[in-house]
């Protein structure tokens, strides 16, 4: 089975205009043109592999019925990014067929067509296997957030200990419809959080509140003592390790050390909660 998440899908229907979903807010996108629906992010998904790849497409142009790409990046989501090779794709009629050799020499093989809701298609490995494989688009920001969910796992097995505190970090806002919807599933009538997230009771929870979201950069000032260094620049003019861009935000910090942050109840469920989870049975199993 493929490995579904609340995140974009995308449809195509001919010269109409595109409308896509991320999280659970619908947004209106611009006229459907051909070279806009590939650029950018992919979730590459492949059936029974529980790692998922990603494909990045930068400078997308239209050349008669052919789709030229400037750029590519394609790799494992924890993994390193090499360009693909051999890369074609061709306008045909409603449809958009692309082909190309991953950098492991796999071929990738998929159609974006009136009928579909995402990129279907198949995956043939370098021994002539071959697998049915899913592209779901994403916004390149949530595509950051996943990479760096993925290459947590290491950091854990690095650094937990019997001993360590396991922080889930939760930062709302006053003017934030979203945060009081999270206020109200997680912790009013639905109580989700004690259903999603059973190991809530084992690990910290600490909340942070901004007068506005407009002020999440400033997310310093309103973070615990020992967490508000990771939220400023270091002392060389390191980037700061928290990047709230607004809220809801949530994060995983393991002894004061960022695991993994994400933005949206969509972030919270797909990244943050299945390595809070890991992070708790590794701690389990240090003991």
């Amino acid at each position: 089975m493929f490995n579904l998440h609340r995140r974009t899908t995308l449809a195509y229907f001919g010269s109409l205009p595109l409308v896509w979903a991320v999280g659970r807010t619908a947004l209106a996108a611009p006229p459907a043109d051909p070279a806009w629906l590939i650029e950018g992010a992919w979730l590459v998904s492949v059936e029974g592999d529980p790692r998922d790849r990603f494909l990045s497409l930068a400078g997308v142009q239209r050349q008669g019925d052919s789709l030229e790409v400037a750029s590519t990046a394609y790799g494992y989501l924890d993994g390193t990014a090499k360009p693909v090779r051999q890369w074609q794709a061709r306008v045909v009629g409603d449809s958009i067929h692309i082909q190309f050799l991953t950098p492991g020499d796999s071929i990738i093989t998929a159609v974006l067509d009136a009928n579909g809701a995402a990129i279907l298609g198949q995956f043939e490995n370098s021994k002539g296997k071959q697998r049915p494989v899913r592209l779901t688009k994403l916004p390149s920001s949530e595509l950051a957030e996943l990479r760096q969910a993925g290459k947590a796992s290491k950091k854990l097995t690095a650094s937990i200990r019997s001993d360590s505190r396991i922080v889930l970090l939760y930062v709302g806002a006053s003017d934030c419809p979203s945060c009081s919807g999270y206020q109200a599933e997680y912790f009013g009538r639905k109580n989700l959080m004690a259903v999603q997230l059973p190991e809530f009771p084992q690990i910290t929870y600490l909340q942070a509140r901004l007068g506005s979201y407009r002020a999440a950069p400033m997310v310093a000032n309103v973070l615990p003592p020992e967490l508000a260094p990771l939220a400023r620049s270091g002392p060389q003019g390191q980037a700061p390790q928290i990047r709230c861009h607004g809220t809801p935000y949530f994060a995983l910090i393991v002894d004061e050390q960022l695991i993994a942050q994400a933005h949206g109840i969509s972030g919270l469920e797909t990244l943050l909660i299945p390595q809070v989870k890991q992070a708790v049975a590794m701690r389990r199993s240090a003991s």
